[in-house]
């Protein structure tokens, strides 16, 4: 047998990490961060109600952003149309 090489099933090759953002679902979204870590998670909703719940849960242990209402891949503002991005 031959033991210097493992069986190629062992064998992974690792490809280039994509470059385009994942897409987001319809829906009602909030970021969570542990303080000074930077980027935090998004979390997503069906309802403003259950986002609202979910906020009061996390406020006492972590960072809590409300994003806003997500809709065929925009963030909306209060008024219901796309909110536009700030330039930098």
């Amino acid at each position: 047998m031959n033991f210097l090489f493992p069986p190629k099933k062992f064998c992974t090759i690792m490809a280039r990490p994509s470059l385009k953002p994942p897409k987001l679902k319809d829906g009602f979204y909030i970021e969570l961060s542990g303080g000074s870590h930077g980027r935090g998670i998004k979390i997503h909703r069906e309802t403003k109600k259950e986002i609202d719940h979910l906020m009061e849960q996390y406020q006492r242990m972590r960072d809590v952003t409300y994003l806003g209402e997500m809709k065929e891949g925009k963030f909306l503002d209060d008024k219901g149309k796309p909110r536009k991005k700030k330039k930098r």
